[in-house]
């Protein structure tokens, strides 16, 4: 999974996420499929029936969704290919896969949110994921996990990824009054 995850984190990075929204998604991956492209619902090949069956990292349902796009690539394409989809809903929302719940982002806003990784793994869960039993606070725990794991990690941008949006980093802003901080925070500055 660490291997995947950084694979995800790279080319997701490559088209501006944040590390915080991957690090949600990521906390519902490894629920969802444990970060596997190639992971079927059950781990049941073409399970039935279709129509409430997944597949891949986010374990796309029916899964028809998933193996069309993929259609007769290698395996070893399906991370890459899988990411693409997601970047590619996050910019067109396919069929109303993006369903805000009250929490009042967009996928658009949730991909380049810098909110606490738990929080959008819940989020990710209750406007992406959408599942019978929504609750899950295993998914935020998962999430900062991965946050606490990639945190220290330069993303490397995987082969397929390149040609991507902008890419952006965290910097450190502080406040300062007469000598002394009085706030600090920080913010993705575009850095290509």
């Amino acid at each position: 999974m660490q291997n995947n995850a950084k694979c995800v984190w790279g080319f997701l990075h490559s088209k501006g996420w944040s590390l915080q929204a991957v690090c949600g998604m990521l906390g519902n991956m490894e629920s969802e499929s444990t970060i596997n492209p190639n992971r079927w619902e059950g781990d049941i090949y073409q399970a039935q029936p279709v129509e409430r069956r997944g597949f891949g990292l986010i374990q796309w349902t029916p899964w028809t969704i998933m193996t069309e796009y993929l259609g007769n690539a290698k395996i070893s394409d399906y991370g890459n290919m899988e990411c693409e989809y997601l970047d590619f809903e996050r910019r067109t929302n396919p069929g109303g896969c993006w369903i805000d719940q009250g929490y009042g982002l967009t996928y658009d806003q949730y991909a380049h949110s810098t909110r606490d990784a738990g929080e959008l793994a819940l989020i990710y869960l209750a406007n992406r994921e959408r599942p019978a039993d929504p609750y899950q606070p295993v998914r935020a725990t998962q999430a900062q996990a991965w946050y606490t794991y990639l945190s220290g990690w330069d993303p490397i941008v995987p082969d397929g990824a390149e040609g991507g949006g902008p890419i952006y980093k965290d910097q450190l802003f502080m406040e300062i009054v007469n000598g002394l901080v009085i706030r600090v925070w920080t913010e993705k500055v575009q850095v290509n």
